[in-house]
């Protein structure tokens, strides 16, 4: 029974896989780890190298944006991310909470 299913899944073009799953071809991925970041921003330079028209948004959140406020390679990485067309998005709760610098909202490669 899953064969049959792996296999009908297999005869389904990448358009009709995105839009049974979102119309809009607008996804979101929520991360809270560097490590998470970087799959994201992997993901998503892939996906939209494959379909332009995908729009994908980066939620970060937690611990990843305290991270972000002191690592100059996360930084570069949210920045080249932005420039390939993806949408990075903070948390601004997350940024009070955790008493991040004013510094990182001024970076603009984020979002609040």
């Amino acid at each position: 029974m899953f064969a049959q299913s792996s296999n009908a899944l297999q005869k389904l073009t990448p358009k009709q896989v995105e839009e049974s799953i979102s119309s809009t071809g607008i996804y979101g991925v929520l991360v809270n780890s560097a490590q998470h970041l970087k799959a994201a921003i992997k993901t998503g330079n892939e996906l939209k190298a494959q379909h332009k028209s995908i729009e994908l948004h980066i939620v970060m959140w937690g611990s990843v944006i305290k991270e972000l406020s002191f690592k100059p390679e996360l930084q570069e990485l949210v920045t080249k991310a932005v420039n390939q067309n993806l949408t990075m998005l903070v948390f601004g709760m997350t940024l009070r909470n955790l008493k991040i610098s004013a510094d990182l909202r001024s970076n603009e490669a984020l979002v609040t």
